[in-house]
């Protein structure tokens, strides 16, 4: 598979200049919204909200220790499903939120969302973000259970989830504001936090072919303003003498990198 080919099947982008704007994950400030009002700055998280120094927050959070994050997804299940990652990384952030506030884990449903949020054009690939998951679960008491919806690998007609038990409702989210590691890492000690990463081509074949360590391959330290793929942080840490990392989850099964997780370099863009 060529790195073109990958970026297609498992990221959200595709790395040729010309189809980029196509099938880039909308940026918050470029989204259409449900809600009837555009993000006003107050809906963001900047490190002014937390107050805190990093010295005030844990060494090292893992929330798969806490029993917050379930297990390792595939979006590309059986060869068909693709570029629906924004869907597994908010699912994993209600998951992990739906544990702490409840006790309960539950793995709730990516193909709810998939199914049943606007459409902005290739069938649901690519041109969601995870806004659009979490939008739709504030307006509709939350997601379904993955078992009572399972994922596909591709859009279909929205079910009416009223059938089925509610798996995780969400009463409000707030967004943290982009490049503010401080507000991110007070975000990350409270839950597990949806993300979207901006990657340059240089990306695609040190990420696929990642096994284990500490990954900073093809960031460039820019992070960009844009996101290309979306994935779930569930924990951070440092690795002695000092290589500070994020723990993320992805959506490729458990047999790529650290069991389906990836530690990404902190302070690289």
């Amino acid at each position: 598979m060529t790195d073109d080919e990958f970026a297609i099947k498992y990221l959200g982008n595709v790395s040729h200049d010309a189809t980029r704007q196509r099938r880039q994950i909308p940026p918050p400030s470029k989204r259409i919204r449900n809600r009837t009002e555009s993000p006003s700055p107050s809906s963001f998280l900047n490190n002014n909200d937390y107050n805190v120094s990093l010295g005030q927050l844990p060494g090292n959070v893992d929330w798969r220790k806490e029993g917050a994050v379930t297990r390792v997804k595939n979006q590309g299940i059986d060869g068909v499903g693709f570029g629906f990652c924004w869907a597994f990384s908010a699912v994993a952030a209600l998951e992990g939120m739906n544990k702490i506030f409840t006790g309960r884990l539950l793995e709730l449903s990516e193909q709810n969302a998939i199914d049943c949020t606007p459409d902005r054009g290739h069938d649901g690939c690519w041109s969601k973000h995870m806004e659009d998951a979490f939008d739709y679960a504030l307006g509709n008491d939350g997601l379904a259970n993955e078992t009572d919806y399972p994922f596909v690998g591709k859009r279909k007609e929205c079910k009416d989830y009223y059938i089925y038990p509610a798996g995780g409702s969400v009463s409000d989210y707030t967004e943290v504001l982009e490049n503010d590691e401080m507000a991110l890492l007070a975000a990350v000690a409270r839950q597990p936090v949806s993300v979207g990463i901006t990657y340059s081509r240089d990306f695609i074949p040190s990420f696929k072919s990642y096994h284990s360590g500490i990954f900073n391959g093809g960031l460039n330290g820019d992070c960009g303003i844009g996101n290309n793929h979306a994935l779930a942080i569930v924990g951070y840490g440092t690795v002695v003498p000092y290589a500070p990392y994020w723990i993320v989850k992805n959506s490729w099964v458990p047999r790529w990198g650290e069991e389906g997780y990836v530690r990404m370099a902190r302070q690289n863009g």
